[in-house]
């Protein structure tokens, strides 16, 4: 019986604008770096959809949103900093953070 491999998050870099793409089919978990660094965050339901909205102290702002069934259907970080940790055993986990904090 042939095992089968989990697909990997991968990143590609804009050669002409340097903008970041990740494909997220395996993402497993997003976290917070540091909860202190929040200054608000709002969850909402509309439409099936969950929607976690986050504002960081330094300005950044990050919103997840899943539709009904589970599946990721918006990532977006604006002057943020991610970490994007990926392994074919456990899947991807991604990590916000304020910009500059690691």
């Amino acid at each position: 019986m042939e095992e089968k491999k989990q697909p990997v998050t991968k990143i590609t870099i804009d050669p002409t604008t340097g903008t970041p793409t990740v494909n997220l089919e395996n993402l497993k978990k997003i976290s917070i770096g540091n909860i202190l660094d929040l200054k608000s965050y709002k969850m909402s339901v509309m439409d099936g959809r969950t929607m976690h909205t986050m504002e960081f102290k330094d300005g950044g702002t990050a919103e997840v949103t899943y539709s009904s069934t589970g599946k990721l259907e918006v990532f977006s970080v604006e002057q943020g900093y991610t970490t994007i940790q990926n392994t074919a055993e456990h899947g991807a986990a991604i990590t916000l953070n304020m910009k500059g904090k690691q």
